[in-house]
């Protein structure tokens, strides 16, 4: 995840539970109907929003909590930014072999992610970052294309084989040095399931979290009904391509190859690669996963990406947990799981 400038950061202080009306939660607005938003670009690099039911001086103190969580997590799951005296992944990048102590949360999520491998049988790898870094580096100049060889030298160092976890004592070590750890395809799921523990642990209940795409649902709107949730068309139109309603133990994730991209001498190169060809995958535009857990949810779109349909359904049936899913194909061909959920404007349970 990048740094980005801090400018004009919608950052709450428990002061500003003295003077709300002064109109400090820059990003944040605030509705009789007690249906609250906040917003922000800085972390993660995506747009972040907490949407709540709550009266306006609870909502600031759920803010406070989102905004400060959000910026610890950015700090530890940095992977382009050193921050003094914090060993993020930045640090554990450039560590050289070396054995190194990490936060409880980068520690959970490198295990997370090791576990995300095995669910998917190698479709999520959180090892691969030698090979996103070469597609990050042409996609950030804007034109041409990876040789065969960059790729395949890059591809020599992904092998979750030499990331060691010791629990009892905190700590990583890659025995590869040219091994680079990138957890873009679980890091904002797992993220949305920890603020939504956190928020309940603090005593708020009807909320939604919305990191980029990775939405962890909880409770209910104020008039009883479900949560009606729009998934983008990938044609670029801002429409919806589908309403569902969703309960308020669940969790969506999107993955689509229309927003982060760049052309080049007639082909549409994206961020989403596949571990096998180490090229963008091109079967689909966009594949939604619909579960009880947003990093569960955030995994499996990108693996399902990478996948056939036919693949992907033989995966989610392997599952203990249930799982719906929409895949929709280049040509706007839209496939959906039996048990995909629909719009209901007047369904409470």
């Amino acid at each position: 995840m990048s740094k980005r400038h801090r400018a004009a950061k919608c950052i709450v202080t428990l002061l500003l539970l003295a003077v709300l009306a002064a109109g400090l939660l820059t990003g944040c607005a605030f509705q009789r109907d007690r249906k609250n938003t906040c917003t922000t670009v800085d972390y993660l690099d995506t747009v972040c929003t907490l949407t709540a039911y709550e009266d306006s001086e609870r909502f600031v103190a759920a803010s406070y909590i989102f905004l400060s969580e959000l910026e610890r997590y950015d700090r530890l799951f940095d992977i382009y930014t050193r921050y003094e005296g914090l060993n993020n992944l930045y640090a554990l990048n450039r560590a050289e072999s070396e054995p190194m102590t990490v936060d409880r949360d980068i520690f959970d999520l490198l295990s997370d992610g090791l576990k995300a491998y095995e669910m998917t049988d190698g479709q999520v790898n959180i090892c691969m970052g030698s090979v996103l870094s070469v597609w990050h580096r042409y996609m950030e100049q804007g034109y041409g294309v990876p040789t065969d060889e960059e790729l395949s030298s890059a591809a020599g160092h992904v092998s979750p084989e030499n990331l060691l976890l010791d629990p009892e004592t905190l700590t990583v070590r890659m025995t590869d040095p040219d091994m680079r750890i990138d957890v873009g395809a679980v890091a904002k799921g797992w993220i949305a399931d920890r603020l939504a523990g956190t928020l309940e642990a603090a005593g708020f209940e009807n909320f939604a979290i919305n990191l980029g795409g990775n939405i962890a649902l909880r409770g209910r709107k104020d008039d009883g009904t479900l949560w009606h949730i729009g998934i983008e068309s990938p044609d670029g139109t801002g429409d919806f391509v589908n309403l569902i309603a969703l309960d308020g133990e669940d969790a969506i994730s999107t993955s689509g190859s229309y927003q982060r991209y760049y052309d080049w001498e007639g082909g549409r190169y994206h961020h989403i690669i596949d571990p096998d060809t180490l090229w963008p995958a091109d079967t689909f535009v966009s594949v939604s996963v619909v579960s009880r857990s947003a990093c569960l949810s955030d995994c499996l779109s990108t693996a399902l990406f990478n996948m056939s349909e036919q693949q992907g359904r033989e995966l989610i049936r392997q599952l203990e947990e249930t799982v719906q899913v929409m895949w929709i194909y280049r040509d706007g061909t839209c496939v959906k799981t039996e048990g995909w959920p629909v719009w209901d404007q007047q369904k409470t349970r």
